[in-house]
């Protein structure tokens, strides 16, 4: 998967858990633990995809890399774009010696 799928893919998968977490009272109030035990699996599939698809993930990414911001504030499409873009970015940076 290249670099713009991928975040396409991640952003696209956060953006659409989150919208459909607005429900209170089947999900949770935003930034509780309730709702991000609930959003979990999301956290850890966005982590899959960066460990099998950048530089320096086949050393390991949390499986609770964008967990809080899933169970935080809603955000817009593109906000997502720039939270996986940053998140893309860093785990693509060359080792250092």
């Amino acid at each position: 998967m290249n670099r713009e799928q991928l975040i396409e893919t991640c952003a696209s998968t956060c953006y659409f858990a989150q919208n459909h977490s607005n429900d209170e009272e089947c999900w949770g109030p935003r930034g509780t633990t309730f709702l991000e035990e609930r959003m979990e699996h999301v956290s850890f599939v966005v982590s899959c995809y960066l460990a099998q698809n950048t530089k320096l993930g086949q050393y390991g990414v949390d499986f609770n890399i964008v967990l809080k911001k899933l169970a935080g504030e809603v955000l817009e499409k593109e906000q997502w774009v720039e939270v996986i873009t940053e998140l893309v970015d860093e785990f693509n940076k060359e080792l250092a010696d």
